[in-house]
């Protein structure tokens, strides 16, 4: 049976145990009507994660260097199909059943501050990345929405020879971000000539910062995935509503 990877890049962990991480697998397993393995890929990877796992150190200036490193590697030692998987973080919670083999290749508006490779070093990196794209006449969508991103393995090869001739001051200090990487270059390289019918849509990028329990889901609307940041979990109410949600372990926790 055919299993969509999922490559889990988790960083260093969280403040809050990995919760997050469990809450994440618990509803790729509770919704997903696709057979999945999800890999993970960080520096700090829980001995309580049952698969295959990819060491990638989370420091700044090189942090977004590693993920990239560490995406090659997965893909050169097999532990990711040879043709195309997904990228996904701890923060992604599944709320509705969604078939991951049919999920669209989502974007956010063309034009925001993000892309213009000032403020903090993420920032910094999402500049450059947009740069390296302008370089090579691809698009320039911001595909670092919350939510899953399609790779296609054939583009390691195709980002590597970019970044080895790429001009970016940014690109060589902060290198790129993968999440708007990957998926440019797929609609840009090879989209239409593939036999492979994904949509490519619009989406609002959902991030929680303060809500109750179940208005959780009234703040998500129509989306079928939402992502929460740290001040949510000061909140009592919506940890118990996760929990609720997600009452039981995964097949991927001992």
């Amino acid at each position: 049976m055919h299993r969509l990877k999922i490559l889990y890049i988790v960083g260093d962990g969280s403040t809050h145990e990995n919760i997050e991480l469990r809450w994440s697998l618990r509803s790729l397993e509770k919704f997903c009507t696709t057979t999945v393995e999800p890999v993970l890929v960080g520096s700090m990877l829980p001995d309580w994660f049952v698969g295959h796992k990819l060491y990638a150190p989370d420091t700044w200036p090189h942090k977004e260097q590693n993920i990239f490193a560490a995406i090659c590697d997965a893909v050169e030692e097999g532990l990711v199909d040879g043709e195309k998987f997904q990228i996904s973080a701890d923060d992604h919670f599944w709320v509705k059943p969604v078939d991951l083999s049919r999920l669209p290749i989502y974007y956010r508006e063309l034009t925001i501050p993000e892309w213009d490779g000032k403020g903090n070093n993420h920032a910094k990196a999402l500049g450059g990345t947009r740069q390296l794209l302008l370089e090579n006449v691809c698009t320039t969508y911001n595909t670092a929405v919350h939510c899953n991103q399609w790779v296609f393995a054939k583009d390691i090869r195709i980002a590597q020879e970019m970044l080895a001739k790429t001009t970016s001051d940014l690109v060589k200090s902060y290198g790129v971000v993968s999440w708007a990487l990957f998926p440019n270059l797929l609609m840009s390289m090879h989209y239409a000539t593939e036999r492979w019918s994904v949509p490519i849509m619009e989406k609002h990028d959902v991030k929680i910062r303060e809500t109750k329990g179940r208005a959780f889901l009234d703040e998500i609307g129509e989306s079928e995935i939402a992502s929460v940041n740290d001040a949510a979990f000061e909140c009592p109410e919506l940890v118990e509503f996760f929990k609720g949600l997600y009452p039981t372990k995964s097949r991927w926790e001992k």
